[in-house]
């Protein structure tokens, strides 16, 4: 398999200057891989990604994280939803560049069980609604970790 030819062009991950968007997929999307990030939060069901050739099971209010060129694809059956932020690593700031060089591996699984990953999937979910709304500035929502 040629890896190169499955590079995903057709779709832009930048919504004016925000190097960042949204996708809510209806059914199973292609597998393809592309440079930035992605985060996968299943609302409803569960989804199967296949990242790299590994089959993953999402459930209900869980994420994953794909990270940039990974190969991947996602199954959803009529009955589950998701959505997917799909964002340059830059939106973390120049610092946090080096963290997404590919030389650290991320958790793969944010779990709605886990307390701390469970305000993780709070933020993921402010951002979704921000950008579905797309108030006044919502780029430049700043999330509030409260304990």
């Amino acid at each position: 398999m040629n890896k190169e030819k499955l590079k995903e062009t057709y779709a832009t991950h930048k919504v004016g200057n925000l190097e960042m968007n949204v996708y809510v997929p209806y059914c199973a999307i292609p597998y393809h891989w592309h440079d930035e990030l992605e985060m996968i939060y299943v609302t409803h069901g569960q989804c199967k990604c296949i990242i790299n050739g590994e089959t993953i099971t999402v459930n209900e209010n869980d994420a994953l994280l794909v990270q940039g060129g990974e190969l991947h694809t996602v199954v959803l059956d009529t009955a589950s939803k998701c959505y997917a932020i799909v964002f340059h690593p830059h939106l973390c700031g120049s610092d946090c560049i080096k963290f997404f060089s590919g030389d650290i591996n991320f958790k793969r699984i944010f779990s709605h069980k886990n307390a701390c990953e469970k305000k993780i999937l709070t933020n993921i979910s402010s951002i979704y609604e921000a950008f579905c709304k797309k108030n006044y500035a919502y780029e430049l929502l700043e999330m509030h970790y409260k304990d």
